[in-house]
């Protein structure tokens, strides 16, 4: 995954969903990260969480 963009410079789409008893609403996050290793460390890492929370 190339998310790489000039200056070093990385986002972080984070998109998930707010659910209450009466509807469903999506959120999104955009983390922009000055250091493109640490926005890959961090990507692989979110990966990691999502599917150990899956396994609950």
């Amino acid at each position: 995954m190339n998310f790489q963009r000039k200056d070093n410079i990385a986002y972080l789409n984070i998109v998930t969903y707010e659910i209450s008893k009466s509807k469903r609403e999506l959120k999104k996050l955009v983390i922009k990260m000055t250091d493109y290793e640490a926005a890959a460390n961090l990507l692989e890492a979110m990966k990691d969480l999502r599917i150990m929370l899956k396994k609950e």
